[in-house]
């Protein structure tokens, strides 16, 4: 085109910018020009081939190149079009996608909009080099000209990865952060104090919105994530420690400045999210805060007189707690007086976090506050020991009047429960034991001097010495009997367990013990379960976060940190042994909990179940079964947190979990037919296997693993034809045969030797184990089959394949008029209880064959006739995704409906016993049977390639027209007539089938 231009602009007569234009114009009349859309559309169907994720790679590089060349090559709906490729099995493929992404957003930033949602969930893929070029995508389109609503989200993307357990991904992602919330992004207002100042406060306010959207749109793992991050920014290892420092030192600035401006005085809401995040960095680094910025929160704790105040009193008290112990002893009096005025209202809070149960953190926060307080050199613990005995006094005169149950007793109550309760987890009295119990010695006498209780009511307070948790415990306890209302009760319950997270070993008392198993025994007793759960899940993540912090100190720093890491993660003491304990002892009701329901109760049973397996607490083997129950969760929370928890710990124990994992799967299916009513294995909006999750782990193992997975999964659906149970309207052994036929049949076979071992399972069960056994029940027991003289096949309805062996559907054959009902066939009685067992048999056989029909029709073997060749079962599975489960989804619910009436389950036995007793066209020699593995006289049938009856070629023995050896002889099953041309002059086809009037070929 160069070359043309230079051309053109030699004629006087011709401009530069007409000359280019009819350069353009010749250009575009090339052959590569001409069939550049085709070459673009020949791309985009490589990015999108189904079986070499090499080629969908390639593609994408292809496509790379060309928008380098000329971005208008695709248009916004390609690259929309190509944003499922983000969800490619093959990390290579989400590589290669996300590259050509950044690349559009180069050329036209406006794609932004379409491609945003995907490009934050890659953040969390499961392989490193996707989740890098996320990161680093997110930091240019965060620099970039983006709304600041997007900003926030891209934000929240980035925490969790920040705290990634690849070192590489959360130093990239720590990095991105500390570029775009650190880092100076106006250098031209370096010259213009106002501008500079402006440019701040911007920022400040944005830290803000930034940590309110956090904390209101995503977990509690996201603002632990930022308060992570915020210590590291903040700590030698960052890269620009000093300019941080000072940064977030002007940023407090301005947002103290905002908190006590005329303006937001009359928006408590705006006051509150400031004050929330201040407290974050007063958490992070209290030396960030001065001393007089320090003293003007002391307004907003000396006097709580509304809703609005009491919510600005937490992070308020969040701040003080961590920057009044960075005070010079000349400011102690000013802590005293911050303690001062949190005791002269800790009855308010206590108040509103008896009405308000999401609350209780306030509260807590407080006597946080307080105790920090309260052990500064010079302050003691005296005067918050004096209110914690004044509120056990009075408690205890409280257990005196329990026929006293009117609504200002009971909130009183609630209150003086709360309080212990607070205390006792927060304060660690047991070090100052003895000045505490002169103060409980103290009160308790007064209450006896002014005889408003007796000496022997108050005996345990004024001669007890145990140790003050127990003496807390001890009080609270009597409450959670149930004589008190159930609102006392749940804060007593409550209590127990805040103060016993203070003291662990109170977990393992006997009287304890017996509390809580009472709450999980009892069945009308939710509430207390939430509340003990919510407990145990406290307990437990604060025991994984003690042994993580031992672990976040790096091996080579013993020096520095001197005992510290020996000390939180291998000296022993009575958390352990309580985690241990409670864990043994409680895991089972919290497992029954989970499964029970898919609500917050369920979701914090999970919780607790997956924290108890991460710290390794019990073996495997006892939760990992209830996991990959959970992980089938319709509660995407339940579901995922199950999944992560199982993922891990079959990577690390395989071995140990394959035992398991049959037990698994009747637990799945129980699981999902009490909870979510319903039994099916696949999810009928998607038709896909519910135990997907289950299936990935295993891929991403052992080979060996999953084939004896596969193996004995396919025994789950054999049965013992004797012992078989039939009861209710539709047993629950058809149900479980079908939801495990329903995951069989959709899960991803990777090698055909595993497909292989599969097949002939099911053949097996139908052929060898346990079809004879039936066939030969219906052949014993049931009346024979009537054939109308004037039609000579008589089929009642039974559906067929048509004649394309391509083609899946089904097509009804008419039913003889002269053909008698089938009750009336012949005078042979059979009990209608007799004849639904062999029908529930039957129906489990038949889907087991529908099931392998299906299953080969995916992996394109419906032409195959017989096994799979040995020299293929080497090679790679290739499931063809066009082939939906919804067929065999239709075609079991079809056998399910054989109990509907007594024709349709003698119908339905009829039809089995045809599957098994007629040869269609099976043209496979001895040597060939033999090589299936399942014995001599079986085959695998060919399907799909005759036109009458079921369609399934059943096996022959030896020769063309013979049956199987060791098949149950059906004799009151009649002829068929032949799918195929009649047999050349000379052949006769010999058959122990006679027909019903005693006719013979």
């Amino acid at each position: 085109m160069l070359y043309l231009t230079v051309l053109l602009s030699k004629f006087e007569s011709v401009s530069e910018s007409q000359s280019r234009l009819a350069a353009g114009i010749i250009t575009l009349q090339s052959i590569v020009c001409k069939y550049l859309p085709h070459i673009v559309n020949h791309m985009v169907n490589f990015t999108r081939d189904k079986d070499f994720p090499r080629l969908r790679t390639k593609g994408f590089t292809g496509l790379e190149q060309l928008i380098e060349k000329n971005p208008r090559v695709i248009n916004e709906q390609t690259i929309v079009g190509m944003l499922p490729s983000l969800t490619d099995s093959s990390p290579l493929v989400r590589d290669s996608t996300l590259k050509l992404i950044s690349k559009c957003l180069e050329l036209d930033p406006l794609l932004e909009r379409y491609v945003l949602p995907a490009v934050l969930e890659m953040t969390t893929d499961d392989k490193p080099a996707p989740k890098k070029r996320a990161i680093k995508l997110l930091k240019e389109m965060y620099l970039g000209p983006t709304a600041k609503d997007k900003k926030l989200r891209i934000a929240a993307a980035l925490l969790l990865p920040s705290q990634d357990d690849e070192k590489s991904i959360a130093e990239l992602s720590r990095n991105a952060l500390e570029e775009i919330w650190f880092t100076t992004a106006d250098p031209n207002a370096t010259t213009d104090d106002s501008r500079i100042k402006l440019h701040r406060v911007e920022r400040a306010y944005l830290m803000v919105d930034i940590i309110e959207h956090v904390r209101r749109q995503y977990s509690t793992a996201f603002l632990e994530a930022f308060e992570k991050f915020l210590v590291y920014a903040l700590s030698p290892e960052a890269r620009n420690l000093t300019a941080n420092i000072q940064l977030c030192k002007d940023l407090v600035a301005d947002l103290i400045d905002g908190v006590i401006s005329p303006e937001s005085q009359s928006n408590k809401g705006s006051q509150t999210r400031i004050m929330f995040a201040l407290s974050l960095f007063a958490k992070a680094k209290a030396s960030l805060f001065t001393i007089e910025q320090v003293q003007l929160l002391k307004l907003y704790v000396k006097d709580v007189s509304s809703s609005d105040e009491i919510l600005l009193v937490q992070p308020t008290v969040n701040i003080l707690r961590y920057t009044l112990l960075s005070l010079p002893a000349t400011q102690h009096a000013f802590a005293d007086e911050i303690r001062m005025n949190l005791l002269r209202n800790i009855s308010k809070f206590a108040k509103y976090a008896a009405q308000h149960p999401n609350m209780k953190g306030t509260l807590e926060d407080v006597v946080h506050c307080l105790w920090t307080i309260s052990t500064m050199p010079s302050l003691g613990v005296d005067k918050i020991a004096g209110a914690v005995a004044s509120i056990l006094c009075q408690l205890r005169l409280r257990q005196t009047l329990a026929s006293d149950l009117s609504p200002a007793s009971i909130q009183k109550t609630t209150s003086y429960l709360l309080l212990v309760g607070t205390f006792g987890k927060v304060c660690n009295f047991n070090q100052y034991a003895d000045l505490f119990w002169g103060k409980v010695n103290l009160d308790a006498r007064k209450q006896v001097n002014n005889k408003t209780v007796n000496e022997k009511q108050m005996e345990i307070f004024l001669k007890g010495k145990s140790p003050p948790s127990r003496l807390l415990l001890d009080t609270v306890r009597p409450f959670t009997m149930q004589a008190w209302s159930p609102i006392i009760r749940e804060h007593a319950l409550w209590g127990v367990g805040s103060i016993c997270q203070q003291s662990p070993e109170l977990f393992m008392r006997a009287e304890v013990e017996k509390v809580v198993k009472l709450v999980f025994i009892n069945e009308d007793t939710e509430n207390l379960k939430r509340i003990a759960l919510s407990f145990f899940n406290d307990y437990f993540s604060f025991a994984e976060r003690r042994s993580e912090t031992g672990a976040q100190i790096a091996t080579g720093k013993g020096a520095v940190t001197g005992s510290a890491r020996l000390e939180t993660s291998f000296v022993a003491n009575e958390n352990d042994s309580a985690t241990l304990h409670l864990a043994q002892n409680f895991l089972p009701d919290f497992v029954n909990t989970a499964l029970k329901s898919a609500d917050e109760l369920a979701m914090l049973a999970t919780s607790v179940v997956s924290s108890i397996s991460r710290q390794g607490l019990v073996h495997p083997k006892e939760c990992g079964a209830a996991l990959v129950a959970l992980a089938t969760s319709k509660n995407k929370r339940i579901a995922e947190t199950a999944a992560k928890e199982h993922k891990r710990i079959h990577e690390k124990q395989e071995s140990y979990l394959e035992k398991e994992y049959m037990q698994a799967i009747r637990m799945t299916f129980n699981y999902q037919r009490d909870v979510f009513n319903d039994p099916h294995g696949m999810l009928e909006a998607t038709f896909s296997a519910k135990l997907v999750k289950l299936f990935d782990a295993l891929k991403a193992g052992a080979r060996a693993t999953f084939r004896k997975f596969v193996t004995n999964f396919c025994k789950q659906v054999d049965f013992d034809f004797s012992k078989l149970e039939v009861d209710g309207s539709v047993p629950e052994p058809l149900l479980f045969a079908c939801f495990c036929l329903e995951n069989l049949a959709i899960m991803d076979f990777q090698s055909m030797d595993v497909l292989a071992v599969f097949l002939n399972a099911l053949e097996a069960i139908v052929f060898k184990t346990t079809g004879p056994a039936v066939a030969l029940a219906i052949e014993t027991e049931m009346p024979k089959k009537r054939v109308s003289s004037q039609q000579p096949v008589v089929q009642d309805s039974y559906h067929e394949y048509t004649q394309d062996p391509n083609d899946y559907t089904m097509a009804a054959l008419p039913i003889s008029e002269s053909a008698p009902p089938l009750r009336q066939l012949n005078a042979t009685a059979i009990s209608d209880a007799r004849l639904r067992k062999i029908t529930v048999a039957c129906m489990m056989l038949h889907m087991v064959w529908e099931t392998r029909n299906f299953v080969r029709r995916c992996y394109n073997l419906q032409k195959l006739p017989g096994r799979i060749p040995h020299k293929d079962l080497t090679k790679e599975a290739k499931r063809n995704n066009l082939v939906s489960g919804k067929e065999l989804w239709e075609r079991l619910s079809t056998i399910m409906s054989a109990l509907n009436s007594h024709d349709a389950m003698m119908k339905q036995c009829y039809d089995f016993a045809d599957l098994l007793e007629v040869d269609r066209e099976a043209k496979i020699d001895d040597e060939d049977m033999n090589d299936i593995g399942l014995g001599v006289g079986y085959e695998t049938p060919a399907e799909g390639e005759d036109d009458g009856g079921t369609g399934l070629s059943v096996p022959v023995s030896s020769g063309k027209g013979r049956k199987r050896k060791g098949s149950a002889s059906l004799h009151n099953t009649p002829k068929k007539a032949r799918g195929r041309p009649p047999a050349a002059k000379g052949k006769k086809r010999h058959s122990r089938t006679p027909d019903d009037d005693g006719d013979s070929d």
